[in-house]
């Protein structure tokens, strides 16, 4: 969730005046590169809209579906209002409407699908939990490991292992046919080949 916390007013190529929604995401800590100070911001982004003012000034603290999400560009310089630093800073902050995934993710996936190579991606995994019944409460119970990764990136994926502590490989899709063994294996260069 975002959270409408004011409005500007903008103006278009033609000069044509509009209002910009400012969407403000969570809490972000910065560290200044040249005095090594700490500064703590929140991710805002702007959306433009065509509102009028009152209808701006209304939807002020309202909450809407969505993320603000960092996204790599070219360098610019940025001054620090409460101090007069001048910070280069090579990203920027985009509302993402909930459900939607950075377009360079997007473009990563795509130049993946296209390669003529093999390619072996490893995706982090942490600690998933389920809430469970117990002595009448809801307590939170370890199930394993979950991988941590977009929603459904393991559709794109032909071949997925999932390594144990022991580097023993369990399949859990296939889609070549050559992994029929349901018992974890230890992958070596044979299985590459």
């Amino acid at each position: 969730m975002v959270t409408i916390v004011d409005f500007v007013k903008r103006k278009n190529l033609e000069g044509v005046e509009f209002n910009a929604l400012i969407l403000q995401g969570g809490l972000e800590l910065v560290k200044s590169k040249e005095s090594g100070a700490w500064y703590a911001t929140s991710k805002k982004a702007s959306i433009t809209s065509t509102l009028d003012d009152a209808t701006c000034q209304n939807l002020i603290g309202q909450e809407i579906p969505g993320s603000v999400q960092r996204v790599e560009c070219k360098p610019y310089d940025f001054t620090v209002r409460e101090t007069g630093e001048v910070v280069t800073l090579t990203h920027r902050w985009i509302y993402l409407n909930e459900g939607e995934v950075l377009p360079s993710h997007n473009a990563f996936v795509s130049k993946m699908l296209q390669s003529p190579c093999h390619i072996i991606l490893t995706i982090r995994s942490k600690t998933d939990y389920v809430l469970n019944e117990k002595n009448g409460k809801m307590a939170p119970e370890k199930v394993g490991l979950k991988g941590v990764t977009r929603e459904g990136m393991d559709f794109e994926l032909t071949t997925v292992f999932e390594l144990d502590i022991r580097h023993q490989a369990t399949v859990t899709k296939d889609r070549t046919g050559l992994f029929t063994n349901p018992l974890p294996f230890m992958i070596t260069e044979q299985t590459g080949s």
